[in-house]
């Protein structure tokens, strides 16, 4: 359902069977991780222009986990990272636990 580098891909699925006997298969709801419990690994200044997929793809290798970069930043809204020049974001490893 998911490629192995999402953060949805190991959280387990789940099954809905309507009134009408249709079984719908659904991933279980994600709880986005504290940041206190990631793994630190670089933090870096945000410069004016500075896109987040463009962000991971240089410091993770993979523009597709900008959302390790979200989460390691407790963001609700990604693109709220990059508008301002000269903040810091927190670059982490990846939280498969929570």
């Amino acid at each position: 359902m998911f490629d192995s580098a999402s953060r949805y891909y190991k959280l387990p699925n789940l099954l809905f069977i309507t009134s009408g006997n249709k079984h719908i298969t659904y991933k279980s709801r994600r709880f986005l991780p504290q940041p206190t419990k990631l793994t630190l690994l670089q933090q870096y200044v945000i410069i004016e222009g500075d896109r987040l997929d463009l962000i991971a793809a240089k410091h993770l290798g993979d523009p597709l986990a900008s959302w390790q970069i979200a989460d390691a930043n407790n963001a609700m809204y990604p693109k709220t990272l990059t508008e301002k020049p000269g903040d810091k974001l927190q670059i982490a490893a990846p939280s498969w636990d929570d």
